[in-house]
């Protein structure tokens, strides 16, 4: 039961960022952190191959499907499939989940609206993007 509640706590520190985030200023306030303007590092949908926290592959061991959508503008959403055991999905075995990121440089902020922010590195190359830090180690495919 505590790697269910952590790996919950986890993807919701992520999911749950609600409030924009005003860090930094001038040309590195690009969402994507690739810092160029053009948002091509991070924009689009990544399906999550490996979803890792403290250990517990939660896509692997219990076959959720998650899918991360990307926008611009600093919004994201999340699409959890096959959440038989309701690990992530209230009372649901499928939801969106939506909030906002700001990403620079190599770290990504998910603002979940109190003051647990969550700050992790994350790495774009090719179609791989690849988010790690604090016990959390994902790894997404370009759909």
């Amino acid at each position: 039961m505590r790697v269910y509640r952590a790996g919950r706590l986890a993807l919701f520190t992520i999911a749950f960022a609600t409030l924009p985030l005003a860090v930094g200023c001038g040309d590195n306030d690009d969402p994507s952190g690739n810092g160029n303007g053009d948002g091509s590092a991070l924009v689009g949908t990544w399906d999550a191959q490996v979803f890792e926290f403290q250990g517990v592959d939660f896509v692997g061991e219990f076959g959720l499907t998650l899918s991360f959508t990307f926008q611009a503008s600093g919004q994201y959403s999340i699409l959890v499939d096959g959440d038989a055991d309701q690990l992530l999905c209230e009372n649901d075995t499928n939801c969106t989940i939506v909030g906002t990121y700001t990403a620079t440089g190599s770290s990504i902020t998910f603002d979940p609206g109190t003051s647990d922010e969550a700050t992790f590195s994350y790495t774009v190359s090719g179609d791989t993007l690849t988010i790690s830090g604090t016990g959390l180690d994902a790894t997404f495919e370009r759909a």
